[in-house]
């Protein structure tokens, strides 16, 4: 049996305040790529910090033959994660904490991203940011390529 799940998909266009050929695509792509090589070169994710609690990583991307796909993956580092048994009733405390695995961190929500030229269309998975955490998110992994960068300038 299959099941349903309803997901909202968010529609932003970029509009760029300094008039430029480049598209948004090409700008992610830039990022996409770096965190490829990055990768394939070292073997582990390229981390960037979103704020001071959240870092994240780009686990997943593809060009397609229109625009590029992406899952971005939201972390708070070495945060608990709330666990409850299942397969047997106890008796003591039901609900208790545990630590990610060596090498792990729980995944506190994702966002799966497709950019087409200036279009923007994103869902997310375990939680609803605001349109603004989006765009943080997407001006922190353009600066984690280009340190000291401004933050791109679109709205």
């Amino acid at each position: 049996m299959m099941k349903i799940i309803d997901k909202t998909v968010h529609y932003r266009k970029a509009v760029w305040l300094d008039p430029s050929e480049v598209t948004f695509e090409s700008y992610m792509d830039a990022v996409i790529q770096n965190a490829s090589d990055h990768a394939a070169k070292s073997g582990t994710w390229q981390i960037f910090k979103l704020n001071d609690d959240e870092e994240a990583t780009f686990v997943v991307s593809r060009r397609l033959n229109k625009g590029i796909f992406a899952q971005i993956v939201v972390f708070n580092k070495d945060s608990r994660a709330a666990i409850i048994p299942t397969e047997k009733v106890s008796t003591g405390p039901v609900v208790d904490e545990m630590v990610p695995p060596e090498g792990q961190q729980f995944i506190e929500y994702q966002i799966f991203l497709h950019i087409i030229d200036d279009s923007i269309f994103w869902i997310s998975h375990n939680k609803a940011p605001r349109d603004s955490t989006v765009q943080t998110l997407l001006d922190r992994a353009w600066q984690s390529i280009h340190p000291g960068a401004e933050p791109l300038r679109y709205v």
